[in-house]
């Protein structure tokens, strides 16, 4: 494999993990912006933290 194509690889993999961080956050920011307006407002940073830890489990 010459060096342009393992690079390209690189590129493709760097991306993909981009697009999969992005998926996850935007995935917990949902999860929280949900329970903070069930709850009224009340949620706390601890519950929308518990979420995001079930989220990655």
């Amino acid at each position: 494999m010459k060096k342009k194509e393992r690079l390209d690889y690189v590129d493709c993999a760097l991306r993909i993990n981009n697009i999969q961080l992005s998926e996850q956050i935007l995935k917990t920011t949902l999860a929280c912006v949900d329970l903070v307006d069930k709850s009224r407002g009340k949620a706390t940073l601890d519950e929308c933290l518990i979420i995001n830890k079930k989220e990655n489990e």
